[in-house]
């Protein structure tokens, strides 16, 4: 090769594969910091594209989720409120009985009347009071529909008007022995057969709800791992290049710094 002030071959060789292994190490540098391999569309367009859509099914997971955990809520407030009337019911069911009897005397018969009225009251109550986030699954046959699913699907919540069952079966405490037994095979027995079938349905309702937020929690897992496919970078393999890269970048400059000593062997020529 021939020797030359203008231009130096072997320098200018040097300063490519220098500035070929600074971009690999900037590459792999911002690897290990991020610990992505695809850290935006620069790295790599089409990955990054998919990338940025699997994030977004996440998040719409994530968010649907969110709305049937609120619905679960929901239904475990009716639910507390509905089996807290149901162990009443039972309790007036018992005063009733006592109530039916003829032979009881007027002061026993004006203690069970409150009772029973204090009941009914306890009754209320619970069902006035079993709202979640504004909604009350027990005062009302509105039913209420829930997103179960990233593409719009949805689940019904049944609701039950147990408020309007309650005051039209249960009134206040029976007259006479001959009123109470005829609540306790009608209007009585009617309120009693609401609660258990709004029992059951919630307990279906919760159900399908918790098998709903179990499989997006598993899409949601599926997802995230096809991401970190595509994204994630192998930090054991990434530092061990990093080292490697580390080394080549002194060496490398090392060689440029020779080469570029070379054009000052021309003036021992001329000494």
């Amino acid at each position: 090769m021939s020797l030359s002030i203008h231009t130096n071959s072997s320098a200018l060789i040097a300063l490519q594969g220098l500035n070929k292994i600074n971009d690999s190490l900037n590459t792999v540098t911002k690897r290990v910091n991020t610990g992505y391999k695809v850290n935006d569309a620069i790295d790599d367009g089409a990955a990054f594209a998919v990338a940025q859509g699997l994030r977004a099914d996440i998040k719409a997971i994530d968010a649907v989720t969110g709305q049937l955990s609120n619905a679960k809520g929901l239904i475990a407030v009716a639910n507390e409120a509905g089996t807290k009337t149901s162990d009443a019911l039972g309790r007036m069911k018992g005063v009733l009985a006592v109530l039916s009897d003829d032979n009881l005397s007027s002061d026993a018969r004006t203690q069970y009347n409150a009772q029973y009225d204090a009941i009914k009251a306890e009754i209320d109550g619970y069902i006035s009071n079993a709202t979640f986030n504004g909604q009350n699954l027990l005062n009302t046959t509105t039913a209420v529909k829930v997103v179960s699913n990233v593409s719009g699907g949805q689940l019904t919540i049944t609701a039950f008007d147990l408020a309007g069952s309650i005051s039209t079966n249960i009134s206040s405490a029976p007259a006479n022995a001959a009123a109470a037994t005829a609540a306790l095979t009608g209007g009585f027995s009617t309120a009693l057969t609401a609660v258990g079938t709004a029992l059951s349905s919630f307990g279906t309702a919760n159900t399908q709800l918790t098998n709903q937020v179990s499989y997006l929690k598993a899409v949601s897992d599926a997802t995230e791992q096809g991401l970190g496919a595509i994204v994630d970078a192998d930090l054991a393999k990434e530092s061990a290049k990093l080292q490697a890269l580390q080394i080549s970048q002194q060496l490398a400059t090392q060689t440029l710094g020779i080469a570029n000593q070379q054009p000052s062997i021309l003036l021992g020529l001329f000494r």
